[in-house]
């Protein structure tokens, strides 16, 4: 037998090699991921079978006839769970339901706001109609002003040093507004993974900013670096040097040839 891959020919020994090499590697995965599959497909724990990040106990040793594994231990009673653990679970129903009632809560605040304001025409001569934007900063601060309190800003900080009715509630309804909007049912099918149901941590997070930044972090460490050579702590560099020589030779010269790693694609004969 000859495997051709693209312009390399390798002989029937070296094939046969590769694919030990590549079941050897593969094949516990591929058992292992069958037997998760098999496990966690049920609704509720049941003997060693539970849905996933849930345990199952066993109430009785196994019989001998047991097949759902391969060798399970006869004289134990154990638990057993498959956990995911990589991005953050979520209950994107509740989430739902709680934007929804966020949303109502806002539609309540921003009338218990109305009615605290009431229709006093000295405190709208701001406004062509006596009715404020409750998440306009401006509108809010001339309001604020109306009724006495010189402020400049309007975050929550500043506002919660005065003494004005108004302000518990209106910090109220801004957290509505953030739970119904900013986090709210647009928010969860955005960065809820269709698959696994959960929230996965994702390096672009910053979008087209994230590659300069991590330029810039490059640089900043580099120069950092070098400044802490300077003498007299120019010895260091003579210190980092030896130590970046015999982390190279631990790698390449015995950790490297201990486990060399899953099969690469040109190794398996890759595609013709």
């Amino acid at each position: 037998m000859t495997v051709v891959h693209k312009d390399k020919t390798i002989g029937e020994q070296e094939a046969h090699a590769i694919g030990v090499t590549a079941y050897t590697y593969f094949y516990p995965l591929i058992t292992m991921d069958l037997t998760r599959r098999q496990l966690t497909n049920v609704a509720r724990a049941e003997v060693i079978s539970a849905p996933m990040n849930a345990f199952a106990s066993l109430t009785a040793f196994p019989p001998a006839d047991m097949k759902a594994v391969v060798r399970p231990n006869f004289d134990t009673l154990g638990s057993l769970a498959w956990l995911e653990l990589t991005g953050l679970p979520v209950d994107a129903e509740r989430w739902v339901a709680r934007a929804q009632h966020e949303a109502v809560r806002v539609r309540l605040l921003e009338a218990q706001l109305h009615d605290l304001v009431g229709s006093e025409a000295g405190q709208f001569s701001f406004l062509e109609t006596p009715r404020v934007n409750w998440q306009s900063p401006g509108q809010v601060r001339a309001l604020l002003h109306a009724r006495g309190h010189q402020l400049t800003a309007t975050d929550s900080k500043t506002l919660s040093t005065l003494a004005d009715p108004l302000v518990p509630v209106l910090l109220e309804y801004r957290d509505a507004v953030k739970r119904a909007g900013t986090y709210g049912r647009e928010w969860i099918e955005k960065y809820c993974h269709a698959q696994t149901g959960r929230l996965h941590a994702d390096y672009f997070q910053l979008g087209a900013w994230s590659r300069p930044l991590a330029a810039v972090t490059v640089i900043g460490a580099a120069l950092l670096f070098l400044i802490g050579v300077q003498p007299p702590n120019d010895a260091l560099l003579d210190y980092t040097g030896g130590l970046l020589a015999l982390m190279a030779v631990l790698w390449f010269g015995v950790a490297r040839k201990r486990f060399p790693g899953p099969p690469a694609e040109k190794a398996l004969g890759g595609s013709s």
